[in-house]
C-alpha cells in the first residue's frame, strides 16, 4: 500500500460526520471573529471572518467527502483483488489435482506394461486458441522423465505429435523404432531434423533420448483430435505396439479422455501457495 492510500484511509478512520465538522469550524470562526472585533478592531464587524470560516469549512468538508469516497473506492478495489487471488488459488488446487488424476492413469498404463526407468509416457493437448501443443500428463518411474518441464507448451509444427496429429496418412497413430543411438548424436541430430523438423540447439535440451516411440491422436466421445499419447523407451525394438493399444484403449483411454475433457479450459495457475491468495 503506498503512502497516499495510508493518508487517505488514515483521514477516513477519523469517525467525524461532515456536518458537525462543518458546525466546529463556523463556531471556531463565529468565536475568533468575536474576540478579533472586541479585542483589536473594536469597530471592526466579523463578518468577514465568518465569511471566510464558511469558505474553510465548505472546503475542508469537500476534502472530506472527497477522501472518504476514495478510501471506499480503496477497500471495494482490495477486496475484488483479494477475492480474485482467492478463486486463482483454488481453481489452481483444482487444476493440479485433475493433472495428477491423469498422471495417475498414465502410471497404471506403464504399470500393466512392466515399464522401467527408461520408458516414459505422455499427453499432450492440443490448444486451439495457441496452435500449440502443452504437456498435461507424464509419467516415468525415472524421476526426472516423469516431470512436467518449464517448457511446457510445443509447436505445432514439429515432433512426432505434429507427425501424427497432421499426417493423414498414417491414420492418428506412428511407430518409429528407427531413430538412431543417442551415442551417434551426428545421426541422431541429424534423423530427428530431418524427419521431425527438430533442430539440434532443442533436441540437445532433451531430458530423456528415445529410440523407440509409439504415437497416438486421442480423439474425443464426438471423434475430435483432442490430444497426443506418446510411449517412449530408451531400448531398442522395446515397445509391443499392440500390447500398448490393448493396455491403452481397453484399460485406461475413456478415463484419460474425461481427464482431459476436465481439463478444458483450465490454465496453469499464477498462484502456488494459500498465503499468496491471503488464505
Amino acid at each position: 500500500m503506498n503512502t497516499a492510500r495510508k493518508v487517505i484511509f488514515w483521514i477516513s478512520k477519523l469517525h467525524i460526520p461532515v456536518t458537525t465538522l462543518s458546525a466546529i469550524i463556523l463556531i471556531f470562526f463565529n468565536a475568533l471573529g468575536q474576540y478579533t472585533s472586541i479585542k483589536l478592531w473594536g469597530h471592526r464587524p466579523n463578518e468577514d471572518i465568518l465569511f471566510w470560516g464558511v469558505i474553510i469549512a465548505y472546503i475542508i468538508t469537500s476534502i472530506m467527502s472527497f477522501v472518504r469516497n476514495k478510501a471506499n473506492e480503496y477497500k471495494i478495489s482490495d477486496i475484488k483483488s483479494s477475492s480474485n487471488d482467492e478463486i486463482k488459488y483454488f481453481k489452481g488446487l483444482l487444476y493440479q489435482e485433475r493433472i495428477d488424476s491423469l498422471k495417475d492413469h498414465l502410471r497404471e498404463i506403464a504399470e500393466s506394461l512392466e515399464f522401467t526407468m527408461q520408458e516414459r509416457i505422455c499427453v499432450y493437448r492440443f490448444i486451439e486458441e495457441e496452435k500449440l501443443f502443452e504437456c498435461v500428463g507424464r509419467y516415468s518411474l525415472h524421476h526426472q522423465y516423469g516431470q512436467l518441464s518449464d517448457r511446457k507448451k510445443y509447436p505445432s509444427d514439429a515432433g512426432i505429435i505434429a507427425h501424427v496429429w497432421k499426417n493423414g496418412e498414417l491414420n492418428g497413430s506412428k511407430r518409429d523404432d528407427k531413430i538412431p543411438d543417442y551415442q551417434n548424436k551426428k545421426n541422431y541430430f541429424e534423423y530427428l531434423k530431418d524427419e521431425y523438423k527438430i533442430e539440434k540447439k532443442v533436441a540437445k535440451n532433451f531430458r530423456m533420448n528415445p529410440v523407440d516411440i509409439y504415437a497416438e491422436v486421442i480423439r474425443d466421445t464426438k471423434k475430435f483430435q483432442i490430444a497426443v499419447i506418446i510411449f517412449e523407451s530408451q531400448r531398442k525394438n522395446f515397445l509391443d505396439e499392440g500390447k500398448l493399444k490393448e493396455k491403452y484403449n481397453d484399460i485406461k483411454r475413456e478415463a484419460i479422455i474425461t481427464s482431459l475433457d476436465k481439463l478444458k479450459d483450465q490454465n496453469p495457475p499464477n498462484l502456488k501457495t494459500a498465503s499468496e491468495a491471503q488464505l
